[in-house]
Order: structure tokens, then C-alpha cells, then sequence
């Protein structure tokens, strides 16, 4: 591919993911986001599975299902996010790179595409460098999971098969780059 074409490409997704993210900014201003509860937000957590469990596609639903994350995130947390953490959001939903810097909300971005994909019913595994920030980010996330009806786990080197096979089947699941490998060939070697 040619510089060029990188460059046009790399631009065109900034312009579609800031779009995206003032859509989001301003949805969540109407008044069925903005003065929603935790109890709310688990009705259009089923309301979004529905929809989508009828043929609607994830990128048709994507604004609205962002709206709702962003308000359990204010209200787990007390924040709000920021534009480019919504458009960071957008970007892993599509499988691009986000660069963020230390302290700029990584862990915050994370859970925007990880609610949208999470949708389908197939489970979200978001691969940490280490066991520390993969416990540490399953807890602290969790309770803004858990508002949204979402159950959520922790893959650990110390954990027995059966409790990882649990965790594993959760709607959220943090992990380390090193217990997937690990796992992934445990369980080809099991059966070869």
C-alpha cells in the first residue's frame, strides 16, 4: 500500500471516528440518556441484544449503544468522557490502533466497543500485559459492566481450569497476552 494511500486512509478514519463521537456527545444530551438509571441502562442493554438478535447490525445501533456506556461511565464514575476517547472507542471497534498516552484513558475507551461488541453474545476478551491491570481493570470496569447487565471476569495463571472455563463464558472477560497463548495451547495439547 502505498504512503499515500495509508495517509488517506489514516485521515478518513479520524474524520469518521470525531463524527461519531459528536453524535455520541449530543445523543447523550437527549433525555432518555441524560437522566437514565442503572436500572434503565440494563433495559437498553436487553433492548440493544434484541435488536440485534433481529438483524440489526452493531455499526447501525453504534451511537446509541456508545451513548448508553458513556452515561454508565458518568455514573459509576462521576466523568465524563473525553471526544477522543469516544473516538479511540471507535477505532478499536474497527479493529485500528488507538494510541493513547499513559493517563489518557485507555481503560475508559476500552469499554465503549467492548458494550457494543459484547451484544452478539459471543463474549469480549480485552488481553492486558500483565495479571496486575487484567484483575485490577475486571474490577474497577466491572461495576460499569455490571450497571449495564453485563457479567464480567478474570483469567488468571492460578486459576483451575474449571473457574477459567467460567470466567471465560462471561460477557467481559480481561486476561493477559501470555494466559491466552498458554491456554490456547493447553487446551490444543488436551486434546491432541
Amino acid at each position: 500500500m502505498s504512503s499515500k494511500i495509508k495517509i488517506k486512509k489514516h485521515f478518513s478514519l479520524l474524520k469518521k471516528s470525531e463524527d461519531i463521537a459528536i453524535k455520541v456527545l449530543n445523543k447523550i444530551k437527549e433525555e432518555k440518556y441524560a437522566s437514565a438509571s442503572s436500572s434503565d441502562l440494563k433495559k437498553f442493554t436487553k433492548e440493544f441484544r434484541t435488536r440485534y438478535a433481529n438483524g440489526e447490525t452493531l455499526e447501525n445501533m453504534m451511537i446509541e449503544v456508545f451513548s448508553v456506556a458513556y452515561k454508565a461511565v458518568q455514573l459509576v464514575y462521576g466523568i465524563k468522557l473525553y471526544k477522543v476517547q469516544i473516538m479511540g472507542a471507535y477505532a478499536l471497534h474497527h479493529g485500528d490502533v488507538a494510541e493513547m498516552k499513559t493517563g489518557e484513558g485507555k481503560t475508559l475507551t476500552a469499554i465503549l466497543p467492548a458494550y457494543l461488541n459484547s451484544l452478539t453474545n459471543l463474549g469480549v476478551h480485552i488481553i492486558t500485559v500483565n495479571e496486575y491491570l487484567s484483575t485490577r481493570d475486571s474490577l474497577n470496569t466491572g461495576r460499569v459492566f455490571t450497571i449495564l447487565g453485563l457479567s464480567v471476569g478474570s483469567i488468571t495463571s492460578k486459576q483451575s481450569d474449571i473457574i477459567k472455563k467460567e470466567h471465560y463464558n462471561r460477557d467481559i472477560t480481561y486476561m493477559t497476552n501470555s494466559e491466552v497463548g498458554f491456554d490456547y495451547l493447553r487446551d490444543n495439547l488436551c486434546k491432541s
